[in-house]
């Protein structure tokens, strides 16, 4: 989508989007140990221990990217500075990084649920559920408003970060509701 928006957007995005990638890395590694927690406690029957598993990964992995949002927020032409950034990106890769600092905190939330609901054997709801977000919902909104509307730039940045708040809102109510629980495997 952001091919079709322009070549300096989509060069803009691209950087945004190593950086973002390395961001979260914190949060799959803190999720993939969760996961094991989860696993191990629920294969005890000891459902108390992998909920606070859940718990403690979800704080830990909020205060780590939560950290690294903030550092994207406040520094984004230094952390740019660093992908040798040609100028002429600035203008839409330091509002993309500082969109992506602010959702940092629920990306972390959403791919540690994701891991943690996995492992206690609610694949599939995770999986349809981002599954329909990107297809159903961000490619599309993207697309429609981005290219069809002609907003540019920040149509497709917006529906991914709606789509990341989102699902850390749904997998958080999910997480919340124990369904995860009482799955056998």
């Amino acid at each position: 989508i952001l091919e079709n928006i322009g070549p300096v957007e989509f060069a803009a995005t691209a950087i945004v989007f190593r950086i973002m990638h390395a961001s979260f890395m914190p949060a799959i590694g803190i999720g993939q140990a969760c996961a094991t927690l989860v696993g191990k406690y629920l294969g005890e029957q000891n459902v108390q221990k992998a909920k606070l598993s859940i718990v403690e990964g979800v704080r830990i992995g909020m205060i780590i990217m939560g950290s690294v949002g903030l550092i994207f927020i406040l520094f984004p032409y230094s952390i740019l500075d660093l992908f040798n950034c040609p100028d002429e990106i600035y203008a839409f890769s330091v509002p993309a990084l500082r969109l992506t600092g602010a959702i940092q905190v629920f990306d972390a939330i959403t791919i540690i649920l994701w891991f943690s609901l996995s492992a206690a054997g609610d694949v599939k709801f995770p999986a349809y559920f981002e599954i329909f977000q990107w297809w159903g919902i961000i490619i599309p909104c993207g697309w429609y408003f981005g290219i069809y509307l002609g907003y540019g730039f920040f149509a497709p940045w917006i529906a991914l970060c709606v789509a990341i708040i989102t699902s850390s809102m749904v997998f958080s109510l999910r997480a919340k509701t124990g369904k995860w629980k009482n799955i056998s495997v």
